[in-house]
């Protein structure tokens, strides 16, 4: 069936005044007049004729959208049952040649027994035992070398973890002469205290704020109990 839209360049749910106005901008550019007669220009100006004819009238534009509808459903159903066809027989074609080779292989094991000698058995025992060794030794290199990455990749793993709490305890060293310092420096202001008497507190009434404060800071931090 004629696509009428594509003839005019429009879309299904054109205006009519979109229609209008392709139809005058193609049958402008298409006349045989402008275009010496020629046949090629000739019939697709009457296709353009027949395209707007039938979109510009309500009526008939109803009826074609409906049968183009349907042409295009056939047409989408065809080719859903083609694309089944083609799947069904590539299936088949798959079956029919795994069979052919199964009864190949087999006639040419029956044509082997029959007529080789006892040593050429012998022989192509000993190859096929060969190359099942062969593929054998493959898929276990590939298992070795698959369980070689794997320790590999935790070994970077760990190591980038070693350096890491590596670089912790360098950082804890550094701070400790620091902290021993500051303990020091703590122990030495509350020894010299008026109020600090055989390592506790002798009378805290007699504190003064700063005093108190350095006191409490001290117990919490060294588990200093009170008296």
């Amino acid at each position: 069936m004629t696509d009428y839209y594509s003839i005019l360049g429009l879309k299904k749910n054109a205006s009519l005044q979109e229609i209008k106005l392709a139809y005058r901008k193609l049958s402008h550019k298409f006349h045989p007049d402008k275009n010496d007669g020629d046949e090629f220009f000739e019939a697709r100006f009457k296709d353009i004729s027949e395209a707007y004819e039938t979109l510009s009238d309500i009526e008939k534009r109803t009826i074609y959208d409906t049968k183009l509808n349907n042409t295009n459903n056939n047409n989408q159903k065809e080719e859903e049952i083609k694309k089944k066809i083609e799947e069904e027989v590539k299936r088949k074609e798959k079956e029919i040649r795994k069979r052919y080779e199964e009864e190949l292989k087999r006639k040419e094991e029956e044509i082997k027994q029959k007529y080789q000698t006892p040593e050429q058995r012998a022989a192509e025992e000993k190859e096929k035992k060969r190359k099942e060794d062969i593929i054998k030794k493959q898929v276990e290199q590939q298992r070795f070398l698959k369980e070689y990455d794997k320790c590999k990749k935790n070994l970077v793993q760990k190591k980038d973890k070693l350096n890491s709490l590596r670089k912790e305890i360098n950082k804890i060293e550094l701070e400790i002469p620091e902290l021993e310092k500051n303990i020091n420096d703590l122990y030495l202001r509350i020894s010299n205290s008026s109020n600090y008497e055989n390592g506790s507190f002798s009378n805290i009434d007699n504190l003064t704020d700063e005093e108190i404060k350095e006191r409490i800071e001290f117990e919490i931090k060294y588990g200093i109990k009170r008296e």
